[in-house]
């Protein structure tokens, strides 16, 4: 079920919370967008002119770019406030400490050596706003050999530990390491950051102090990715694509796409077996048990596809739907967008943008039933709120607005 997404009068979560936030992209933005969806009040801070770069990034409508019609920059700041600053000039920074006089929480994603030479470092900002929460997302963290190492969602992945193991399945096998696709990583952290934060809030209710929370991109993946840490100290083993694939289980190709099958035991493979009609293979004496399987991989995993490759996805899903088989379909995008499922949960939301219009945005894979998400105002255009926040809320008059924009600080 959709529907147009408007203000309504409902309570929220974190209604009160104010966040000011002075990042890009993704990994800091998502972690305001969490916050903002859920109440949170959210003033994005954006370099005047050229604004967040996610604003060039796209996917637009008819494929012509528009900063305020990037899908990217559009789904990333839902619920947020949008002023401009050029924090790189003391005007900017000065606009930006008066934001956070009143702020609960500030995100940025600088490198550690800039934000102390612009004293928007924790130490800095703690000696006049002691109660600040600030939350800071960087590639490796602010701490450590690697703390102004700059980098991106990719070297992430890659230093996290999980492009190692991508692509995966047999097809793949000789293929060279690829990161996760989109900004999954950026999101990963962007998640954390908001988890971290919130549990400083909590603590800064309780004590009126602030705290610096230390999110880095690395340790983000790395934690998603820990089986393999364990599978390394337990057993010595390097996990990668090939041993990846050496499960009694797969990815497997049908006739109209994939499906994914698992047989952890032997209760669980006689399902499967059952699935497939029952084939003499299946309890032949390399296939009997759990651990024979396990010497013969390759062949369990092969036998399957041949026998899925006659059928289609929703055969085989009824098939083993009929009997409890670990069998799931491999979605597509379309799929997914038109899911019963999730059209009954109400998972998307449509929302009306003066750039775009009405568009479906994918929404929150939780529900809260007093306080509820929802999407109250769509991403700002840039600058869009400089009236408001520096004049009527900072009491700027509308001559000092004019002469900050003549110079190009807001």
């Amino acid at each position: 079920m959709r529907g147009k997404i408007t203000v309504d009068t409902l309570p929220s979560a974190l209604g009160g919370l104010r966040v000011i936030e002075v990042a890009q992209l993704a990994a800091g933005p998502f972690c305001g967008k969490l916050l903002a969806d859920l109440g949170a009040e959210v003033i994005k801070v954006e370099p005047p002119g050229s604004g967040d770069v996610a604003r060039r990034r796209g996917p637009f409508p008819d494929d012509r770019p528009d900063p305020d019609a990037s899908g990217s920059f559009l789904y990333f700041n839902t619920n947020k406030l949008g002023v401009t600053a050029d924090v790189t000039t003391g005007e900017g920074r000065a606009l930006l400490r008066e934001l956070l006089a009143n702020a609960d929480l500030l995100i940025h994603d600088l490198q550690p050596e800039q934000a102390a030479a612009w004293h928007l470092d924790y130490a800095s900002l703690a000696l006049h706003c002691p109660r600040l929460v600030v939350t800071t997302i960087t590639p490796f963290g602010t701490t450590g050999p690697w703390a102004d190492f700059k980098g991106d969602g990719m070297h992430a992945a890659h230093a996290g530990g999980e492009a190692y193991l991508l692509p995966a399945g047999a097809e793949w096998l000789d293929r060279p390491p690829v990161k996760p696709g989109g900004l999954v990583t950026d999101c990963d952290a962007g998640v954390f950051a908001a988890t971290g934060s919130l549990a400083a809030i909590y603590h800064q209710r309780a004590t009126g102090k602030g705290q610096h929370v230390d999110c880095s991109k690395q340790e983000a993946v790395l934690n998603l990715c820990r089986a393999i840490l364990g599978k390394f100290t337990a057993y010595g083993v390097v996990e990668s694509r090939g041993t990846r694939r050496r499960r009694l289980g797969n990815n497997v190709r049908c006739r109209d796409g994939y499906i994914e099958f698992m047989a952890l035991n032997d209760p669980l493979w006689e399902r499967i077996g059952a699935m497939m009609g029952g084939p003499a293979w299946c309890s032949a004496p390399d296939y009997q048990t759990t651990a024979s399987r396990s010497r013969h991989i390759d062949e369990v995993n092969d036998r399957v596809e041949e026998w899925a490759a006659e059928h289609t996805r929703a055969e085989i899903y009824a098939r083993a739907r009929a009997i409890r088989a670990p069998v799931g379909r491999v979605a597509t995008a379309d799929e997914i967008f038109t899911s019963p499922h999730l059209s009954d949960r109400g998972f998307f939301a449509e929302v009306e943008h003066p750039a775009t219009g009405v568009t479906t945005y994918p929404g929150a894979p939780y529900r809260l039933s007093e306080t509820p998400w929802r999407v109250k105002r769509p991403a700002p255009r840039l600058g869009e709120h400089n009236a408001l926040v520096f004049g009527e809320r900072l009491g700027h008059s509308s001559q000092e607005l004019v002469h900050l924009r003549q110079l190009g600080v807001i």
